[in-house]
């Protein structure tokens, strides 16, 4: 009976213990300070698909997705009613928020002018395999623009003529130069596309369209009608712009003669310059009396 009693007796100890440790255990859990808090949200319109500046957006374009609310500002759509419609300027991915600085004015067209950024223009020049990188630019591409033109040497003080003058000679001879007239431009399209995303190679385009000031529009017009136009293409992370004189065949290929020493046919060493060869005269004198004798002592 005693053993009975005390079995009994530690397990109604064991299990006021496990009920007092669970009460404990909850009531902490009601006070404790730290307590999830679920983030507020707000719907906001997103890319549903891959689309490339110059597209008009379609419903299924777009869906609305939960954004931290804390994370958003004035340029987020909010109704995709105010989305439909509107043409993306840039290339937008699946999940990238749409916001109003990617998109065109209210009522823009489709088509490569709504490319055109404020203050730019798009001018297209003709290019070949040999001059347009081969036909690997696409949509995107920054390049630099050379020109190779023959131009006529005259007297004149400019620096690059005197060169010329003192290779070529006489007045009326010509020499053909190659310069750097625009640097860091983009390419709006090439033939008749007008964006990279499903072109993998090389496109064959005779017409290249560039993005270029109006000022940049002037010079490659009038480079186009006397010379030959060629693209180089950039480093799209490369920016930087350097100062690039013209050059010609002449400072390539220097056509000055070189002064060789004279020679004789037996020899097979030039002879040495009489002038090195010669030693110096002294310049002073001063006699020495030693052991009855005098000695002279140039230097």
């Amino acid at each position: 009976m005693r053993r009975r009693g005390l079995l009994i007796g530690l397990v109604l100890a064991l299990g006021l213990g496990l009920a007092a440790g669970a009460i404990v255990m909850r009531q902490s859990a009601k006070t404790s300070p730290i307590q999830a808090r679920q983030e507020k949200t707000v719907k906001v319109v997103v890319m549903a698909k891959k689309l490339t500046r110059g597209v008009k957006l379609k419903a299924d374009d777009i869906q609305l997705r939960e954004w931290p609310e804390r994370l958003l500002n004035s340029q987020f759509v909010k109704d995709a009613k105010l989305a439909v419609g509107r043409v993306v300027v840039v290339n937008m991915v699946v999940g990238e928020p749409v916001l109003q600085d990617k998109l065109a004015e209210v009522g823009s067209q489709e088509g490569l002018s709504m490319l055109i950024t404020s203050g730019r223009r798009a001018f297209s020049i003709r290019v070949k395999d040999d001059t347009g990188v081969a036909g690997f630019l696409l949509p995107g591409s920054r390049v630099d623009v050379h020109a190779t033109l023959e131009t006529e040497v005259v007297k004149q003080k400019s620096q690059l003529k005197e060169k010329a003058e003192i290779s070529l000679g006489n007045k009326g001879k010509t020499i053909t130069m190659t310069k750097t007239i625009l640097q860091d431009v983009e390419v709006l399209a090439a033939g008749g596309e007008q964006q990279a995303g499903g072109n993998k190679g090389r496109i064959t385009a005779t017409v290249v369209t560039l993005l270029l000031t109006p000022e940049e529009s002037d010079s490659l017009a009038l480079s186009a009608t006397v010379g030959t136009l060629w693209l180089s293409m950039r480093n799209p992370r490369d920016r930087v712009k350097t100062v690039l004189g013209a050059i010609s065949v002449n400072d390539i290929f220097s056509l000055e003669e070189k002064a060789v020493p004279a020679t004789s046919l037996g020899d097979s060493k030039p002879k040495s310059d009489t002038k090195k060869a010669e030693k110096k005269k002294p310049t002073h004198v001063i006699e020495i009396l030693q052991g009855g004798e005098i000695k002279k002592v140039e230097f």
